[in-house]
Parts: C-alpha cells; structure tokens; sequence
C-alpha cells in the first residue's frame, strides 16, 4: 500500500488544478475539483482499508475484515497514529476468541497508539480485562475494568451484568465485549456515509452532473 502523504499530494494537485479551472473561468469544474479534494483528505485520515474491515466485520465476516487489513504492509507508513491504533484494535477483536496472548499485544499497542472513540477504547481495557484474569493478574484486571467504567461501558452494559460477574469470568467479558462490536459496528458504517462531508461531496457530484446535463441541452438546442 502507498504512503499516506501521497493523498496529501493527490489533494494538493487536484486543489491547484480546480484553481487553475476558476482563473479559466470554468467555476463549475474548480467547484467540482476543490470538494473532490476533500476526500483524499478524509481518507488520509481515515483509511479506507480500515473502513471496509469495520464493514465487514459489521456483517461478522472476520475472513473479509481481516483481507481488507491484509492490503496494509506497512502501518507506520500508510496510516496515521490514530488509525495505527485502530488496526490493531481490529486485529485484537479478530483474534480475541482464539488467541489471548496475541490479543492482549494489539489491545495494548492499540491503547498506546491512541483510539478516538471512548467506545472503542472501553472495549480494549475491557478485553484486556479479561485477558489479564485468565492469567491470574487480578489487580491489573480490576484496574483496567475500573477504567473501562469510568469511560462508561459498564453502564452502558447495566441490567445485563453485575461488576462482580465481570470480574470474576474473562469469558464473559469477551463475549459481552463482542456483542458490544457487533452493536456499535452495526452504525459504524452508517455513521461514515452520514457524515456531512461526504453528503456535500455526494451533493456537489450530484448537482455538478445535473448542471452539466442542463448546458449540454441548451448547447444542443443552440445549436439547431
């Protein structure tokens, strides 16, 4: 996969072009130009490999999730800190159910890396939790659930469990860890197509299409 900067450049060339068009006095194509921009600019702060993994695992296909995140060889190149973070964040929730020991490594460098959504976040320290009970480390376990409360999963999980059945099974805690993905996953996607962004972008396309329907009409009949 190439190296995040170079949608910063597409972005720029495509920004110094729709200019370029406006000195041309082809308003409607600089227009045009300057909100396509805008989406290499989302994507370079949120991948796009990173959104179609959360697509997939929206649908429960971990096969898929985990294709899509195979594309990104290098992360420290391609993604931003944050969404550094959040590839390990799915690779944890991918391998959480049958290896512990490499989940609580990507949790971890997930945490570390930084993940803009408390949701997420809870989850990770919910799922390390669990982690550190299976390996006896009850303080740390406790600890990490204390956190987790404060960005206030537990609550969101009341009348389900109490916090004395989430400390004392991990298993719980990962099952209950993943019925919350699958919950929040289910909007995650939503959320995206929604965002105001990409409905002006969509909305300029749409627009841009319809003017230029409309001038091809009239050039026609201009020239009958």
């Amino acid at each position: 996969m190439f190296h995040k900067n170079i949608k910063l450049v597409l972005a720029a060339l495509i920004i110094a072009f729709g200019i370029y068009q406006f000195t041309e006095n082809n308003i409607g194509n600089g227009i045009f130009l300057l909100l396509f921009s805008t989406i290499f600019i989302f994507l370079y702060f949120k991948n796009e490999f990173i959104l179609l993994a959360f697509l997939k695992l929206r649908k429960q296909d971990f096969p898929g999730a985990q294709k899509w995140l195979s594309y990104i060889k290098n992360p420290e190149a391609a993604l931003v800190k944050k969404q550094q973070g959040y590839f390990n964040y799915l690779h944890g929730l991918m391998v959480s159910q049958t290896n512990l020991i490499e989940a609580e490594k990507y949790f971890k460098k997930a945490i570390a890396l930084g993940l803009s959504m408390d949701q997420d976040l809870a989850l990770a320290k919910l799922q390390l939790a669990g982690i550190a009970m299976t390996r006896r480390r009850k303080i740390e376990a406790t600890n990490l659930l204390n956190e987790a409360k404060k960005l206030g999963y537990i609550k969101a999980s009341s009348g389900l469990i109490s916090d004395e059945v989430v400390i004392k099974s991990q298993y719980y805690i990962t099952e209950i860890g993943i019925l919350e993905v699958k919950n929040n996953l289910k909007n995650r996607f939503n959320i995206f197509v929604e965002h105001p962004t990409f409905k002006l972008v969509g909305g300029i396309i749409a627009i841009y299409t319809i003017y230029e329907i409309i001038m091809k009409i009239i050039e026609d009949l201009g020239t009958k």
